[in-house]
């Protein structure tokens, strides 16, 4: 006779749908009803304890699996309000109202302490009620707008490197390009910076190609520059476009180089082999049939053609 089994608790039950554990049976994943039975237990998902429950199968799945079961739903944190660059300033705000949020937030007190820090000296009231509006107005947490600071920092360096600091003006005007961005985390900034400083290293590996490494690229440059390193082309084909400019122009012309460049990226043509291929005037095409040379026949065609000829003629070479 088997062993039965009953339940050996009589205290307070945990409830949950039959048709849920229907689902759960069907998909046959243990840790997938292990961790669902976890969120029942808490009123919710904590990754703290999801991580404690020492699952065989990763968590990532069995969430995906709780999802496509409809026994979760994804929520995704909202965005901060996207707002247009105004025509004029951010909102004003009065001053004692932003030392008022000073003294009642602790996050905005450390924020307006740390910007101090890193710029080095005290703010002033303008300074305070303009990052005050980027943390209010625009969205931004303490956190992004620190990160952002540094940014701007850092950007002004790279330009100038004569340790001057970003205008207030400048400053701003990042602030908005991340509430465009969406930007709301740390990792989304991360990923903000690493991008750009991805794109200047390709600006500047262009910039010694072209020779002008040596000093800042204008602004119309500068844009040519980035545009540029968006197109995938490598360094031969950047020097053999410049050749080309120069050639054709005596110097360099950035628009004309900007075509050159153009329209090799729309024919896909971003290698200089591929270039070289592909730009020859016939593009690799046969010369018509009426050109080619005719090479001609060898002996043993001659014969076999002498033999049709003859079978032809029923069997006489001449016909007769």
């Amino acid at each position: 006779m088997s062993d039965e089994y009953v339940l050996s608790t009589t205290e307070e039950k945990l409830s949950i749908a039959c048709a849920d554990v229907d689902r759960l049976l069907e998909l046959g994943s243990g840790d997938t009803a292990l961790l669902y039975l976890m969120i029942l237990r808490r009123g919710g998902y904590d990754p703290q304890a999801a991580a404690a429950l020492k699952l065989n199968t990763p968590l990532n799945t069995c969430l995906d699996s709780l999802v496509k079961l409809g026994l979760l739903r994804r929520q995704t944190p909202a965005k901060p309000e996207i707002r247009a660059m105004p025509e004029t300033e951010l909102p004003q705000y009065a001053m004692e109202d932003v030392v008022r949020r000073t003294q009642e937030d602790p996050q905005v007190a450390a924020l307006m302490k740390e910007i101090s820090s890193r710029l080095g000296r005290m703010l002033s009231g303008v300074e305070m009620t303009k990052y005050f509006s980027f943390y209010d107005y625009l969205g931004l947490s303490p956190a992004v707008i620190l990160v952002m600071l540094n940014w701007c920092i850092e950007e002004q360096q790279r330009k100038y490197h004569d340790g001057r600091m970003p205008t207030l003006k400048q400053i701003e005007r990042e602030a908005y390009i991340w509430n465009r961005q969406g930007i709301s985390s740390l990792d989304e900034a991360e990923n903000y910076i690493r991008a750009h400083r991805d794109k200047l290293g390709a600006m500047n590996r262009i910039r010694a190609l072209l020779g002008i490494a040596d000093r800042p690229p204008s602004k119309t440059e500068e844009n040519y520059l980035l545009s540029w390193s968006e197109l995938g082309f490598d360094e031969e084909a950047f020097g053999y476009a410049y050749d080309k400019t120069v050639l054709k122009k005596g110097s360099m012309a950035w628009p004309y180089m900007n075509s050159i460049l153009t329209s090799w990226h729309k024919k896909g043509l971003h290698t200089l082999q591929e270039i070289r291929d592909g730009d020859r005037p016939d593009n690799g095409r046969q010369e018509p049939a009426a050109r080619q040379v005719q090479k001609a026949p060898d002996a043993g065609e001659l014969r076999r053609m002498q033999q049709y000829m003859k079978e032809l003629n029923g069997g006489s070479e001449n016909g007769t």
